[in-house]
C-alpha cells in the first residue's frame, strides 16, 4: 500500500505538472478569457464597489476573477494575487530594500509562468489618460513590470466617456511620452458591450520586447 501511495503521488505530480505546462503555454488566452468572464459578472452586479477609487475597483475585479475561477474548471489551475510584490534576488539576499519593490496591482499565474496586471481609472476629462500611460503602460516598457515576460496587461476602468475616444486620448499621451515611440500606439482588437481590447507592442531599452494587452471596462456608475 505504501508503494502504491508513493507511485500514485508521483503520477498525480506528473499530471499536475503536465497540465500546468499546457495552461502556461496558452496563458494569455486564459487571462483574457478570465477577465472577460469577470467583467460580465461585475456588470451583472451593477458595477458595485465601495467607491469609484482605483484600488476599490481593482478589488472588485479581483473578486469577480476569483469567482470565475471558483465556478469554471477551465481556470482551476490559475492563481490570482492582489497587489503582488516583485521581489528581486538582491532583496531576498538582504542586499536591497524591499520598500523599493515593484507592485503591480494584480498577478495571474500558473506554475512558474505569470502575467502582471496594472489597473488605472480613465476618463475623457482630466489627467487620467496621462496617468494611464506615464504611471502604467510605461512601467511595462521600461521593464519595471513583467521584466522577464513578453506580455503584460493594463486594465482601464472607464468612468466617463466613450471607449474609442478614451483610446484616442491614451494614444495622444503615448505620442507625448519620451520613453515611448510615437508609433507604438494602441490598436483596437475587439469591442464588446461593456469592454474593449486593444494591443500595443514595444521594444525595451534592455531585454525582450513586450506586447501589452489593454482591457478597457465601461463602468456604469
Amino acid at each position: 500500500m505504501g508503494i502504491f501511495r508513493a507511485v500514485s503521488g508521483r503520477a498525480r505530480g506528473f499530471v499536475a505538472a503536465s497540465l500546468q505546462n499546457r495552461v502556461a503555454a496558452d496563458l494569455d488566452v486564459q487571462v483574457r478569457d478570465l477577465l472577460d468572464a469577470a467583467v460580465v459578472l461585475w456588470a451583472q452586479a451593477s458595477w458595485h464597489s465601495y467607491n469609484a477609487g482605483e484600488d476599490n475597483c481593482t478589488v472588485q475585479l479581483y473578486r469577480w476573477c476569483t469567482e470565475v475561477i471558483r465556478r469554471d474548471a477551465r481556470f482551476s489551475l490559475l492563481t490570482l494575487q492582489f497587489q503582488w510584490v516583485k521581489l528581486t534576488p538582491e532583496m531576498l539576499e538582504g542586499l536591497a530594500d524591499v520598500a523599493t519593490a515593484k507592485r503591480p496591482d494584480l498577478r495571474i499565474q500558473v506554475g512558474g509562468a505569470g502575467r502582471a496586471l496594472e489597473c488605472k481609472r480613465l476618463s475623457v476629462a482630466g489627467q487620467w489618460t496621462r496617468d494611464y500611460v506615464r504611471d502604467g503602460l510605461a512601467r511595462f516598457v521600461v521593464g519595471n513590470y513583467g521584466q522577464d515576460e513578453d506580455v503584460g496587461f493594463m486594465i482601464g476602468f472607464c468612468q466617463n466617456g466613450d471607449l474609442d475616444v478614451i483610446v484616442d486620448k491614451i494614444n495622444d499621451e503615448v505620442r507625448l511620452d519620451t520613453r515611448l515611440d510615437a508609433t507604438q500606439v494602441l490598436e483596437t482588437v475587439t469591442v464588446g458591450r461593456d469592454s474593449s481590447w486593444s494591443r500595443s507592442c514595444h521594444p525595451r531599452p534592455a531585454g525582450r520586447a513586450i506586447c501589452v494587452e489593454h482591457l478597457l471596462v465601461r463602468q456604469q456608475l
